[in-house]
């Protein structure tokens, strides 16, 4: 058996050209990626820049020193806030009053003229600054109370205030709350409302000149009636006489129309409302309610229902001659409030007053 011999092995060497053509070529390719990435780092700081900008603008992107800031606002913002003081309550002191009509407000000789027949005794002066019906007896500065018609009078509070002051008595500001069929006339949305419908309830019917009454139940009522004791104390009177808190005598077969709140059980609530509002205006001025005393003796003055609901200087109590008899009654009645006696037409102030303080109204 012959062997083959094996061949040689031929090893082949590149050429002093081939080496430097290699060599070239890795450089030019260690180079490239060198230049690509410089590039790319270049063009990424070029965009990448005015994005984290923009960002940050837009308030997506916060800086670790503002985020940590605005996190203590936060904390600082949602910390429970306390809840408003009301305006302290003044006490009762004695009051010898004296009511003046609406038509001594007609200017400011009338008003000079009814004071020197005021008689002797009296402490302090009521003036009807909003009147039954709802017609203002000064010069108002609130604008939807001169759009509605309600100024009567064009006399400046001040000059009441001010002429009242200097013949020695202190000025009573009355303010009527509800009793008013002006303003609702033209804001329909302070008025007593049909049920499920923006039409007005009216006290009669349209041909018989129904009017509308101003509701307790409406904010704008709310906001009316708190503006005008506002622009009142601004001026300094220091006592208000809140009257005119009761609801229109509805009928059985309206209270079945009307808006439910009106025939609620707690409705007298609404009533409360008004007054709390009310005496808030008036801040640290002397508060008193009017109630009618009749209305009191036979348990209809719905007022005292949310008695607990008020807190005010005093009530004051309407009464005639025969009605003033049974004062200690009214006494026993609102024996948690300071009582001031309110005697309409004729009568005897001592006889009507209770602890030295009445209020005539001739």
């Amino acid at each position: 058996m012959k062997i083959k011999p094996k061949g040689r092995k031929i090893y082949r060497y590149k050429t002093r050209f081939e080496r430097l053509k290699g060599f070239l070529r890795d450089t030019r390719a260690i180079s490239l990626t060198v230049l690509g990435t410089g590039v790319f780092v270049f063009v990424g700081y070029s965009i990448g820049a005015p994005v984290m900008d923009f960002l940050k603008k837009q308030e997506i992107l916060v800086p670790t020193s503002i985020a940590e800031t605005d996190t203590s606002s936060v904390t600082e913002s949602t910390a429970p806030t306390e809840e408003p003081t009301q305006p302290p309550v003044q006490e009762h002191s004695r009051l010898c009053g004296y009511y003046l009509d609406k038509s001594a407000l007609s200017t400011k000789q009338t008003l000079e003229d009814a004071l020197s027949a005021v008689p002797e005794g009296i402490t302090h002066v009521i003036v009807p600054l909003k009147a039954e019906g709802g017609r203002l007896y000064y010069a108002t500065r609130l604008a939807d109370a001169g759009m509605c018609g309600a100024v009567i009078a064009a006399t400046p509070l001040e000059t009441i205030y001010t002429v009242i002051a200097e013949k020695g008595y202190i000025p009573v500001a009355s303010i009527n709350a509800l009793e008013d069929s002006v303003y609702p006339h033209t804001y329909a949305e302070a008025a007593y409302k049909i049920a499920d419908s923006t039409e007005k309830w009216l006290d009669d019917a349209p041909e018989n000149g129904g009017k509308p009454r101003l509701s307790p139940f409406s904010e704008l009522t709310l906001d009316y009636l708190a503006n005008l004791t506002d622009e009142i104390v601004q001026t300094g009177f220091t006592v208000i006489l809140c009257e005119g808190l009761m609801f229109p005598d509805f009928t059985a077969e309206e209270l079945q129309t009307l808006d439910t709140r009106v025939s609620s059980a707690d409705r007298s609530s609404a009533l409360a409302d008004v007054v709390n509002v009310m005496k808030n205006a008036a801040g640290n001025a002397a508060f008193y309610v009017s109630v009618d005393g009749d209305a009191l003796l036979k348990g209809k003055a719905e007022l005292m229902d949310a008695a607990e609901l008020i807190s005010v200087t005093g009530i004051v109590v309407s009464a005639d001659a025969q009605t003033a008899q049974q004062k200690q009654k009214i006494q026993n009645l609102l024996s948690e409030f300071s009582c001031v006696l309110q005697l309409e037409g004729e009568g005897d102030a001592q006889s009507a007053a209770i602890d030295g303080s009445y209020i005539l109204r001739p």
